[in-house]
């Protein structure tokens, strides 16, 4: 059952960041997204080059654009990693509350659906936390990402 479960929640991940997603698709009618074009015989596939629509200073991968530049690649990780902890967080929030709906009045998995939903929610709390830091360290102190 938790097999199930996890496939469920990780398989929209996949489709999300998958470059590919809109290859194969005919371009006939409204043309293809950004970053595709078409083709001869009608089909959109991905920018030669890898180029997209990103900047000179900018690399086209599966997860968008991403910066050369040091100052711009910290803060495009530290913002992707901020969200991926946070989606994470909500995550184990959901699976702690379908541990407790299962528990079926059990006492030990009703406490460990909590604890994980407590420790999801000491996670968001760490990150919001974090998050103030670095901008107050960064921005404010030391006035490195403005």
């Amino acid at each position: 059952m938790r097999k199930i479960l996890l496939a469920l929640l990780f398989l929209p991940l996949f489709f999300t960041f998958n470059r590919f997603a809109f290859a194969g698709i005919p371009c006939s009618g409204g043309g293809c997204p950004t970053g595709y074009v078409c083709t001869g015989n009608g089909i959109c596939v991905p920018t030669p080059g890898g180029s997209g629509s990103c900047g000179s200073s900018e690399v086209n991968t599966a997860l968008g654009c991403i910066p050369t530049e040091p100052a711009a690649l910290v803060k495009w990780i530290l913002g992707w990693s901020i969200a991926i902890g946070g989606g994470l967080a909500v995550l184990l929030s959901i699976w702690g509350g379908i541990t407790i709906i299962l528990a079926g009045g059990n006492p030990e998995k009703i406490n460990e659906g909590k604890e994980i939903i407590t420790s999801a929610i000491s996670g968001i709390l760490f990150i919001l936390f974090s998050v103030f830091l670095l901008r107050f360290i960064g921005v404010d102190i030391l006035g490195i990402f403005q």
